[in-house]
């Protein structure tokens, strides 16, 4: 069985993927591992085509201030879902040697989007678990962050203006909200994380079991 969990960053994907990984018993990886995977082996001359997200970083010298300063929440979210899909095959190769192998795991990230889950229940509909979280309380967003304990974290590390913490939340938003629609167009679930995180949380790991 493979569970798949999307989602807008900073919604809960990681937690969910560890608690699935611990009662479970499975392994669990991060989409983003495949990404840098994917990123050594693509061509340079296919660099701004497929991870537009990192260009952006890089035209902002890895500053949060100066990029979305700069990009508006739409043109950041398209870079993410836009690189987003670079990894893809990445992940339906692993699912697929998963599955064949008998192997039950979890994989998360903001790449899961909900066409791809899509793509993968039509080839595996028995194997394919998959939630999408997301956060729409731009608030809840910013108090999250000041909470974070990560050893690497893209918001603190790269934020000086207090002022910035709102645009990524509004950025995050706007994620969840594309992500949503499109959910809406397969019919997969999408849970919200605003409220009673940890009570949530383990509702939608009962649900994904089922």
């Amino acid at each position: 069985m493979m569970y798949l969990i999307g989602g807008s960053p900073r919604s809960g994907k990681t937690t969910l993927a560890k608690r699935l990984s611990s009662h479970l018993r499975i392994g669990w990886v991060s989409a983003d591992t495949l990404e840098s995977v994917v990123r050594e082996y693509a061509p340079r001359r296919n660099y701004r085509k497929f991870f537009p997200k990192n260009i952006l970083r890089e035209k902002t010298h890895g500053s949060n201030d100066e990029m979305y300063g700069r990009y508006s929440a739409k043109e950041i979210v398209g870079a993410y879902i836009r690189q987003g899909k670079s990894s893809w095959k990445a992940v339906e190769i692993f699912a697929e040697d998963c599955i064949h192998e008998d192997h039950d795991f979890v994989i998360e990230g903001h790449q899961i989007h909900p066409k791809l889950v899509a793509r993968l229940r039509g080839e595996f509909p028995d194997d394919i678990h998959s939630a999408f979280l997301v956060k729409k309380n731009v608030q809840s967003l910013m108090n999250g962050f000041q909470k974070n304990t990560a050893k690497s974290d893209w918001v603190l590390q790269n934020t000086h203006d207090s002022e910035t913490f709102k645009k990524i939340a509004k950025m995050l938003v706007c994620f969840g909200e594309r992500i949503e629609r499109e959910a809406g167009e397969y019919g997969f679930p999408v849970y919200c994380m605003d409220k009673d995180f940890l009570k949530t949380i383990s509702s939608v790991e009962k649900k994904i079991t089922n």
